[in-house]
């Protein structure tokens, strides 16, 4: 019968014999349609765009990331050596995948006449890491909450007027609605935020929000912890 140090050592061999395989295949940031519109110590943005009838390679998602679609689009998904699984996404659905110990191995098909937009935002660092301390959540709706960020989601009213400041790392997500215009105090220089489009706030700037009040608005907004 085996010794217990025996088997612990055949254990962790078999662990980093299925981690090296998992970190050999592509990952999911050198997948040619998850292109990385940002990337820095605490988060990478992956902006995807698959176009109608085309599919992704086989790709590995591994680290925590926060996902949220920007189209409805007909899709399928194949995960490595499974047969393929009819999808449909809806725009401004929104969720958070640990991948931990669990990685997704699989690639996307885009089944539609239309483009498929999704962002997959990867959690690479938790920004109150060095002080332990965890920030209370921003005076607005939170539809989700974890040990890895917030996520709020907005009206037109509860957008109106918006003040960010002094906070750490977030993406300000406008999923559908008339542009809303994002001020930047701490440059003195304002930018609009189109349907479909992003902002990153970097830790510690100062961002005020307007909007029109006519029409509906849905905007998404992960904050990091």
């Amino acid at each position: 019968m085996p010794t217990l140090s025996i088997r612990i050592s055949f254990t962790c061999v078999c662990l980093l014999t299925c981690c090296t395989a998992a970190f050999a295949q592509l990952q999911v940031s050198k997948e040619p349609m998850h292109h990385p519109a940002i990337v820095n110590e605490y988060l990478r943005v992956l902006d995807v765009h698959i176009p109608p009838g085309d599919t992704t390679k086989f790709h590995v998602h591994s680290t925590p990331s926060l996902f949220i679609q920007l189209t409805t689009t007909n899709t399928s998904a194949q995960v490595k050596s499974e047969s393929w699984i009819a999808d449909r996404s809806e725009t401004g659905k929104t969720w958070y995948k640990s991948f931990t110990p669990d990685i997704l191995f699989h690639r996307v098909c885009n089944r539609d006449t239309s483009e498929f937009h999704v962002l997959d935002v990867e959690l690479l660092k938790p920004y109150n890491s060095q002080t332990g301390i965890t920030n209370s959540p921003l005076p607005y709706p939170v539809f989700l909450s974890n040990e890895k960020a917030f996520v709020y989601k907005l009206n037109n009213a509860q957008m109106q007027g918006m003040n960010i400041s002094g906070r750490g790392p977030i993406v300000v997500i406008l999923v559908s609605g008339d542009p809303v215009s994002a001020e930047n105090l701490f440059a003195g220089s304002s930018a609009d935020i189109k349907a479909g489009e992003f902002l990153y706030i970097a830790p510690g700037t100062d961002y005020h929000f307007t909007c029109k009040d006519k029409g509906e608005l849905n905007m998404v907004i992960f904050e990091l912890k």
